[in-house]
Parts: structure tokens; sequence; C-alpha cells
């Protein structure tokens, strides 16, 4: 009987190291987003409701798409892709806002989500053979 008339089906080629890495990076943005978004639900007025409901969507996002990114997809490459420049870019006006307010202080708490993205846009490229030709 030839392989491809076998009753099992092959077992999926797992993907190579920096694609398991991206994931895993997007697992821990999402995980840490949802804790966040999750853990100030109480503290926060009317007005930072929405905000928080925000984050956690974010979390949540960054969440299944870490899980989806265990295949190669290019939709799902390019929606990880695009979570981490959303993110980025609002790290980055933070960080603006915080040098032009005088709040030095401000940078030393956009530094953690900043090496976050960072990290997560640099396995995502290195693993984009992966994710948009199935190598």
């Amino acid at each position: 009987m030839p392989p491809s008339d076998s009753p099992h089906p092959t077992p999926p080629v797992p993907p190579p190291t920096q694609a398991r890495s991206s994931r895993r990076s997007m697992y821990v943005t999402g995980g840490l987003f949802l804790i966040a978004g999750l853990a100030s639900c109480g503290q926060t007025g009317s007005s930072g409701t929405a905000l928080v409901a925000l984050v956690a969507v974010y979390g949540a996002a960054c969440l299944i798409c870490g899980y989806l990114l265990g295949r190669p997809s290019r939709a799902v490459y390019v929606s990880a892709v695009g979570l981490q420049l959303l993110l980025l870019v609002l790290v980055l006006a933070l960080a603006v806002w915080a040098v032009i307010a005088g709040f030095w202080l401000g940078l030393v708490f956009a530094a953690l989500p900043l090496l976050l993205v960072a990290n997560t846009l640099h396995l995502l490229h290195r693993s984009r053979g992966f994710h948009l030709h199935g190598l």
C-alpha cells in the first residue's frame, strides 16, 4: 500500500525554532496584556472601562494569533505583525507624550512593551519563510 493511501493521516511538520519562538512571544505579549486588563477591571472608573476592555481584547487577540501561528498562514502572519505594529505605534506615542510632558518616568513604563514588541517583530521577521511560504 503506498503511503498516500494510508488510513492514518500524516502528522503535520513541526514549525521551525524561529516560528515556535515567535508563537511563544505572542503568547507572552497577549498574556501580559490580558492579565493587565483583567487585573485592573475593578480599579477604573467609568471612563477607564473602555480602555481596560481594549487592553483585554488586544491581549486575547494576541493569544489567539499566537495559537494560530502554529501553521503556515499568510493571513495569520499579517495579523500578528499588524497587532505588534499597533502596539509599537501606541508605545512610541506614549514615549513621545511622556517626553513632551516632562514625565521622564513614563519612558521606564514604555520600555517593557517596547522590548516585547521589538523581540516579537524580530522573531516574526525571522520566521516569515515558514508563515508565508510554508518552508
